[in-house]
């Protein structure tokens, strides 16, 4: 990967996330990289599933 397009932060494949339409915990599905954007699979707990460029997801903090 060049200068030019740096790498931003990624979300890994194991974490959890706010549902990006009614807010509930979900589980990261699976990520991938796609035309230099990370994209992942969400998939909440009320069975609502997206496709979408990570930065638009709020990982959850995770436990101390």
């Amino acid at each position: 990967m060049s200068a030019a397009f740096p790498v931003t932060a990624t979300i890994d494949a194991t974490a959890f996330v706010h549902c990006p339409q009614c807010d509930a915990v979900a589980s990261v599905e699976w990520a991938a990289t796609f035309a230099r954007v990370q994209h992942v699979q969400v998939r909440c707990i009320h069975r609502h599933w997206f496709l979408l460029p990570s930065e638009l997801v709020t990982e959850y903090p995770k436990a101390a």
